[in-house]
């Protein structure tokens, strides 16, 4: 009863963020492992609410959503795993410390699968945001515990860039981003389903990466760049302080 309720609370948060229609293509998943990884493209909030939706999974997230009125306490109800991530690249020893938080993201993810019997997570391979225009390459992290993937490519449509406002949350700040979606009349989400991808023997993480990471730009028709969420943190900093 309480998952339908929180169904029920994320579709109804869609609707408030324009989402009136859903577009599902593919062979939606019936039987989906009991340990598996949850992954897509990562445009903002919708797609969060829409894996709630579908899914209710935990999900790997920055430490800083732990505290968020009312997502905090269903995302660590669900199981979530919470990542600690300097923000500001600047300093010194921002990256050491990036990649040392990490580590530890991944030694709790594999801890997760080896010890619960079910585990659904949601990750976010790119690591951040983007406008939907293109994929961010992947990070190996996702891939490292080696479980089933199940993918996914999530697309807006009903929208016209130019003409419209640009509901992806890109480089714009949160507020501006809120009024704007909000006050757009309708959108349409657009999910692809993917097959469950499983490593093959002998695959190493980085393969396993990189080719579903092709599936998902091929199913997307979306081209591949190679930036990072420090190269997002740079642009957002520019377009927030101006240029």
């Amino acid at each position: 009863m309480a998952y339908k309720a929180l169904s029920l609370l994320a579709r109804i948060w869609l609707w408030c963020f324009g989402i009136w229609w859903i577009e599902e293509k593919g062979q939606i998943p019936t039987n989906i492992p009991n340990k598996c990884l949850l992954i897509s493209n990562h445009l903002g909030i919708h797609e969060i609410l829409w894996f709630f939706f579908k899914y209710r999974p935990g999900f790997v997230a920055k430490a800083q959503v732990a505290n968020v009125p009312v997502i905090g306490p269903l995302t660590s109800g669900l199981g979530s795993v919470f990542v600690k991530r300097k923000a500001d690249f600047k300093e010194q020893n921002a990256i050491a410390n990036s990649q040392s938080d990490a580590k530890g993201a991944l030694a709790a993810i594999v801890e997760k699968f080896r010890s619960d019997r079910r585990v659904r997570l949601c990750i976010f391979p790119e690591g951040t945001t983007t406008n939907g225009e293109q994929i961010i390459s992947f990070r190996s992290g996702a891939f490292r515990p080696m479980v089933p993937i199940l993918p996914h490519v999530v697309q807006f449509t009903g929208w016209e860039r130019g003409v419209d406002f640009d509901p992806h949350y890109s480089a714009i700040p949160v507020s501006r981003w809120a009024l704007g979606v909000l006050a757009s009349p309708t959108l349409c989400l657009r999910i692809t389903y993917l097959p469950v991808q499983v490593p093959k023997d002998g695959e190493t993480a980085y393969e396993f990466r990189d080719r579903v990471q092709s599936l998902i730009c091929k199913a997307g028709d979306l081209p591949v760049v190679s930036s990072s969420y420090k190269d997002k943190r740079a642009i957002e900093d520019l377009v927030i302080n101006g240029w």
